[in-house]
């Protein structure tokens, strides 16, 4: 397979203590090609607005070689984007020449010819298709964008000039786009309508973490071994998409189990924040905020069952939770809220409709927790489905469509 320079355009900082779809992609892309993994512009005053911490904004303006063939670049935004005073006078312009200007500095630096724009949505990332020579353009369509996350998220999420303001961006990335990929069957039969060359590839897992678990720092450690049990596990970003009203109740009726939540916070309103608090201020529910993504098999063979509480909506509904190859690579038992859609290796997982159903699965996925059988069939089937396989078959598709060019 032809080895290719692979300029990726993503949403959010490569050292996330939490890898998304993206950073599992490029990471597996620079097993044999060189990728150039370019991040969202922020400045010094991103921590305001931008949920980045003051550790990435160290990065800012350096390549750095993280591993395998990859580089990543975090470009300097000088002026910040949040400020109303820059969009009224449109220093973004001042912004994009400074940006544009360093990234083909770093991709001459980097003697990248010949590339794969690849790229993501992001509604802070500039457009670009005009910097470069490129032979193709790819996409990855992870989520439905223009679905809010829950009815709740607030005016600004809903209002027209925002979900403008998507749609104009979407459609602009489908319309350069020569390849895309879909994470979901439903988001796959949505897009292939638009765009001929779509592809279904769903989330994989990074299966090596389970078979070769870190180990845990000692105070998480001992915390983790003098929980109570059983334990139910959510393993995630906490945010607005979750089914608070859900866990609310499941801890009401039963204060014995007790409730790990592991994730960083993200929720962008102020009724789902309220109830999440109120959540964690019953007894045995406890969250552990910030936990680096290796530590998560080792975190999760203390929890007995895993649940996905997600939202029946629209945005939930055209997803495809990643944390289900997590919990099947973990081998436990998996409970989630029936979204109407097609779910990956559904016969591993108890998908209810309503909080009494989700309930009483739970209780039974507790009664099964021990079964090694089943245990071993749900490692079994994760191990098969590895990212090393999702991103080979992404190049596979790409060396299709570059061949079928070259025929033209």
């Amino acid at each position: 397979m032809q080895k290719h320079d692979i300029i990726f355009i993503a949403n959010e900082p490569w050292e996330n203590s939490v890898w998304r779809r993206r950073h599992h992609i490029a990471w597996n892309l620079a097993k044999k090609n060189r990728v150039l993994f370019i991040e969202p512009p922020y400045s010094v005053m991103s921590p305001i607005s931008d949920y980045v911490s003051w550790k990435q904004l160290l990065n800012l303006g350096r390549l750095k070689y993280q591993g395998r063939f990859l580089y990543s670049y975090s470009p300097f935004r000088l002026i910040p984007r949040n400020i109303r005073l820059v969009r009224r006078l449109n220093y973004e312009k001042i912004n994009k020449r400074i940006v544009f200007n360093d990234i083909k500095e770093k991709v001459k630096t980097l003697k990248f010819n010949d590339c794969i724009l690849w790229v993501n949505y992001s509604d802070i990332q500039y457009d670009y298709y005009h910097l470069f020579k490129y032979k193709l353009v790819v996409t990855d369509w992870y989520d439905h964008f223009i679905a809010p996350l829950s009815k709740d998220a607030g005016d600004w999420a809903t209002s027209e000039t925002y979900l403008n303001s998507i749609r104009e961006r979407c459609d602009r990335i489908l319309n350069n786009a020569d390849i895309v990929f879909a994470v979901s069957k439903e988001l796959y039969s949505e897009l292939s309508k638009i765009k001929k060359h779509t592809y279904f590839i769903p989330h994989g897992v990074d299966y090596g973490l389970y078979e070769n678990e870190k180990m845990l720092p000692s105070n998480l450690k001992s915390f983790l071994e003098n929980l109570m049990h059983p334990v139910i596990g959510f393993v995630g970003t906490i945010q607005a998409k979750i089914d608070f009203d859900l866990l609310l109740y499941l801890k009401r009726k039963h204060p014995e189990w007790v409730m790990l939540l592991v994730g960083r916070e993200h929720i962008n309103n102020e009724i789902d924040r309220n109830k999440f608090n109120e959540l964690k201020s019953l007894k045995n529910v406890y969250h552990i905020k910030h936990v680096n993504r290796v530590l998560i098999p080792a975190i999760l063979r203390y929890v007995d069952v895993c649940v996905i509480p997600f939202k029946k909506n629209e945005f939930n509904f055209y997803s495809a939770p990643l944390k289900l190859w997590e919990y099947l690579s973990a081998g436990k038992p998996i409970v989630a809220v029936d979204q109407g859609n097609t779910l990956e290796c559904s016969e591993f997982v108890k998908s209810v409709l309503d909080k009494d159903d989700f309930e009483d699965a739970i209780i039974k996925a507790i009664a099964e927790r021990l079964d090694t059988k089943k245990m071993i069939e749900r490692k079994s089937v994760a191990r098969e489905n590895s990212w090393d396989r999702r991103v080979n078959k992404m190049l596979e598709l790409i060396e299709k469509e570059l061949n079928d060019c070259l025929r033209l």
